[in-house]
């Protein structure tokens, strides 16, 4: 049950009018009601926090930390849903909240194989040594986030973009019907792996690092399984770190003989990013020379540079694609390298919406056979699909902030008199009503200046503090 807020209000007149101290109008009493209830809601969590180092009582009615959870809970708001804006993971918080307490992911209702698991919240620089272990990478079964903001949180993992694979069948559809059909249906992909060769055959007895030109930045993904001929399979081969290639040319000065930095122009839109570990295959360094550092359009190569290279002369960075271990004989270009996507896509499963060229709206994964995804809407063209994760269930528990008070009143014969109509109660449990007014009555006295007043309600607050703490 809530506190009134004019019982309140009529108390602390009496109490302050009783020595003839003022008179403390409705405005006034309404910013102190608020302050108050504000004081008194933040003061919960730290005692909660002081108690819980406490031992407690054995009485449910008189252990404080259980008297603490019941005055928040009137506060506490569950299962309240996050709204998931695009396919990066982008969430929005509920409007009211105050404290945000636990991020879920619950399972769809009536659809077979959906996974429920606890959000676990993490910081940017954590979530960066997440993402590079195999192990603690964030999955349908550990997903994780980042508060952004008061208001926002960032989901992982998010999405993922895939081929859709057809087959001799489905691709003699296609070109009769402009559908993408698999296995007969035209709701149906195949999320089948892709092969590429290695640009540079690699020397001695082989290298966890391949270079390769025209590698797919959106496809190629950490921790996806890679076969291949020379690749070994038990344990798996997997991709430990991608980075794809760049195309640019040379900036001022062009590259300098005996020297290990040179300066490029800034790639464009499309022509991929520099960094370190890439293949640099110019007549300016000696072979199996790779990228050593970057800073802004400054690169540092691995060793000195043996020949000039004139400024405005094409540059390429080959990709660098590191495997989890040593292949069995070294790589070449004739070893075409298998990555399978459906082993990078463990995370999808029903009920997930489905966005990108030829998916209708409000399309969703009714299916997750192997690599074959069965979508709840036809599509209407082959190419690339967007497997967005988690935008219709993700809920949080949190607590909210109590409303602010409001005594309203009509003025009639210039006395203002109580509206219940137009007012709004405290929502604090009603045991803190004797709180409130000693709370509010300290405000009025130093709105007042009454030195005397501020002093007996101070000291009742502390008395009511050492009463509960002792």
């Amino acid at each position: 049950m809530a506190v009134n807020i004019d019982t309140v209000y009529q108390r602390v007149l009496a109490i302050a009018n009783k020595e003839q101290r003022g008179y403390i109008t409705p405005q006034e009493y309404n910013l102190f009601a608020n302050q108050a209830q504000m004081s008194i809601f933040e003061q919960y969590f730290y005692d909660i926090s002081q108690f819980d180092r406490l031992p407690g009582s054995e009485h449910p009615y008189s252990d404080m930390t259980t008297l603490l959870e019941e005055k928040i809970s009137i506060f506490k708001k569950r299962n309240q849903p996050v709204t998931i804006i695009n396919q990066y993971g982008d969430g929005i918080l509920p409007t009211d909240i105050y404290r945000l307490g636990t991020v879920l992911r619950f399972a769809l209702p009536n659809v077979p194989g959906s996974t429920a698991a606890e959000i676990e919240e993490v910081s940017d620089e954590e979530y960066m040594y997440y993402s590079a272990s195999p192990l603690a990478a964030p999955s349908k079964y550990r997903p994780i986030y980042i508060r952004n903001s008061a208001t926002t949180i960032k989901l992982y993992p998010n999405a993922t973009t895939i081929n859709t694979g057809l087959d001799k069948a489905a691709t003699q559809y296609f070109q009769q019907t402009g559908k993408n059909q698999y296995n007969g249906q035209n709701n149906q992909f195949n999320a089948e792996g892709f092969s590429l060769a290695p640009t540079e055959t690699q020397g001695g007895s082989g290298s966890v690092d391949v270079y390769m030109t025209a590698a797919p930045a959106d496809q190629i993904k950490v921790d996806q399984v890679v076969t291949g001929t020379n690749i070994v399979t038990s344990p798996a081969t997997t991709v430990k770190s991608f980075t794809a290639g760049a195309t640019t040319t040379l900036g001022t000065g062009g590259i300098t003989n005996g020297s290990k930095t040179f300066t490029v122009v800034a790639p464009t839109s499309g022509n991929g990013t520099i960094a370190i570990g890439q293949l640099l295959p110019t007549s300016g360094f000696p072979p199996e020379t790779t990228v050593a550092g970057v800073q802004g359009l400054v690169v540092t190569a691995s060793v000195a540079a043996n020949n000039n290279v004139a400024a405005g002369n094409s540059i390429n960075f080959k990709g660098h694609l590191e495997l989890s271990q040593l292949p069995s004989a070294a790589l070449t270009s004739l070893n075409a390298l298998t990555f399978n996507e459906a082993d990078s896509l463990s995370y999808i499963e029903p009920g997930q919406a489905v966005t990108g060229s030829g998916v209708p709206a409000n399309t969703t994964v009714s299916v997750v056979n192997g690599n074959v995804i069965t979508l709840s809407n036809d599509l209407t063209t082959g190419g690339v699909v967007t497997l967005t994760f988690a935008s219709d269930d993700i809920k949080c528990h949190y607590i909210r902030r109590p409303v602010d008070v409001v005594w309203g009143y009509n003025t009639v014969n210039s006395t203002a008199l109580y509206n219940s109509s137009i007012s709004t109660n405290f929502e604090l449990h009603e045991s803190e009503e004797t709180q409130l007014v000693i709370k509010i009555l300290a405000l009025a006295g130093i709105s007042m200046k009454d030195q005397s007043m501020y002093q007996i309600a101070t000291a009742e607050e502390n008395r009511t503090i050492q009463q509960e703490k002792l």
